[in-house]
Formats: C-alpha cells, sequence, structure tokens
C-alpha cells in the first residue's frame, strides 16, 4: 500500500494537537489587539499604523487557522518530487 505525501505531512503535525484551532484562535485574538490599538488610539499616526498592521496580521493567521489543510496540501504540492 503506497502512503500518500499528504498524510505524511499530517502526521508530522499530528504531534501538535489541533494546530488548526491554535492558529485560528491566536489569529482572531491578534485581530482584536489590533483592532483596538488602531480605533483607540488617537494621539498618533504612528501607533495607529500599527494598530492597522496587527490588525492585517492577526486576519491573515486567521484564514491560515481555518483553512489549514488547504494549506498543507499547498506544502505538499510545492515540496513534491
Amino acid at each position: 500500500m503506497v502512503v500518500d505525501e499528504t498524510e505524511e505531512v499530517y502526521e508530522l503535525f499530528a504531534i501538535f494537537g489541533n494546530v488548526s484551532n491554535l492558529v485560528l484562535y491566536f489569529g482572531l485574538t491578534i485581530t482584536i489587539l489590533g483592532f483596538l490599538a488602531f480605533a483607540l488610539n488617537k494621539r498618533g499616526e504612528q501607533r495607529r499604523q500599527w494598530g492597522k498592521r496587527i490588525c492585517f496580521i492577526g486576519l491573515g493567521f486567521s484564514l491560515l487557522g481555518a483553512n489549514f489543510t488547504w494549506f498543507l496540501e499547498a506544502i505538499v504540492y510545492v515540496f513534491e518530487v
């Protein structure tokens, strides 16, 4: 029986438990904190820009966590021999 490369990658990430939920919750937390830093800071434009950047980074992590299986399949596709 031939083992699929995707299954091997899934087995490598199995030691971390449910990574997709961890990345999703991390992203949601960072998004909320970034939005609060952006919305509540009225003093300096530079601080507001950092809040916006953190918010978008959190959105990226949230999307990655929601589509983690797709991300693993993309890694397997890129590194296919």
